[in-house]
């Protein structure tokens, strides 16, 4: 579990001291930091799948881990709204297909 810790300290670390100063390094430092949430969002999904570890925690811990992610996702979702909104004529003819998107599940 430290072991861990220890490298989501390091890739914080790293993340915090990007300063990026030109178009290639803003496009590199952007990847780097979506790949970090993509990572953290893939590991929550694996800790919520661990029913054994999850009964330990209290509905108090899963309010707080509840309310995080909600208000997270949300501020996430407003942004991707913008900037569709707003970069609709520039970003449209490179999104991909519905061919080629990812399946959303049984449901979705």
């Amino acid at each position: 579990m430290m072991q861990l810790v220890n490298e989501l300290s390091s890739m914080k670390k790293e993340l915090e001291s990007l300063q990026p100063n030109d178009r290639m390094s803003l496009l590199v430092a952007i990847s780097r930091v979506v790949n970090a949430i993509a990572m953290s969002a893939g590991g929550w999904q694996q800790f919520l799948s661990d029913t054994m570890t999850l009964e330990k925690f209290d509905q108090a811990a899963l309010r707080t881990f509840f309310d995080y992610f909600k208000q997270e996702a949300t501020k996430q979702l407003e942004f991707d709204i913008k900037v569709l909104t707003e970069y609709a004529n520039v970003i449209g003819p490179t999104l991909p297909s519905q061919a080629t998107q990812l399946p959303r599940g049984a449901y979705g």
